[in-house]
């Protein structure tokens, strides 16, 4: 599910200049900005192209993580100046509890000039509205012990040759459990990349949640 892509220099200066313009509204992404808490990155084949998920140090998340703060936006509008393009880029970065998770770029780093990053017009994006309706009509009435273990807050819908995904579980480094329109759940790994339905009925996989916590 994963490609590794070795993070390389032109990367870091990237990601801190981008860190440094948005210092005022978002101090916490400088620091995070290292080789030791970055430790590389890897696209993800559940998203779109440029899509990249960052690695980050286990060890040192305690130092940046803050539960205060949304469990998971976008930073959108970022704007670099694409000098073979002649154009700007876009650039969103994924914003998970406080940590930067990820990042989406379709143009080559190396294209890009660094001393002209517009950041003017970013804004956040959560969860869409819709397709949190469509979800909710999906999961209908679920007691409490069961959102409490679910991610729904910070779902997302995952559109893959497989079909229409809604992830409602985050099992950490890019792993899922999704549910799809018919109320079929599935886990939804990288390595190796399988899409696997585990409960034909949503029910079964809460009962599950509820007998067992899993």
């Amino acid at each position: 599910m994963f490609n590794i892509k070795k993070i390389k220099k032109q990367d870091y200066a990237l990601l801190r200049s981008i860190s440094l313009k948005l210092v005022d509204k978002y101090p916490y992404l400088v620091r995070q900005v290292s080789t030791n808490f970055i430790l590389d990155k890897k696209h993800n084949e559940f998203e779109r192209h440029g899509v990249y998920t960052l690695i980050l140090n286990a060890k040192l998340e305690q130092e940046f993580i803050n539960k205060s703060l949304p469990q998971l936006f976008i930073i959108k509008d970022i704007l670099v100046w694409n000098k073979k393009e002649n154009r700007y880029e876009p650039i969103e970065l994924d914003i998970m509890e406080g940590m930067l998770a990820g990042y989406s770029l379709k143009a080559n780093v190396r294209e890009l000039d660094l001393s002209r990053i517009d950041v003017s017009r970013v804004k956040e994006q959560t969860f869409e509205n819709h397709e949190q309706e469509e979800l909710a009509n999906i999961i209908g009435d679920v007691d409490d012990k069961i959102r409490s273990y679910l991610s729904l807050e910070s779902s997302f819908k995952i559109i893959i040759p497989e079909g229409t995904f809604y992830v409602i579980k985050n099992l950490g480094d890019g792993d899922y459990i999704s549910i799809d329109k018919l109320g079929r759940v599935y886990e939804m790994t990288h390595d190796p990349y399988e899409v696997k339905c585990i409960y034909k009925k949503k029910e079964d996989y809460f009962d599950s949640i509820k007998n067992n916590g899993i």
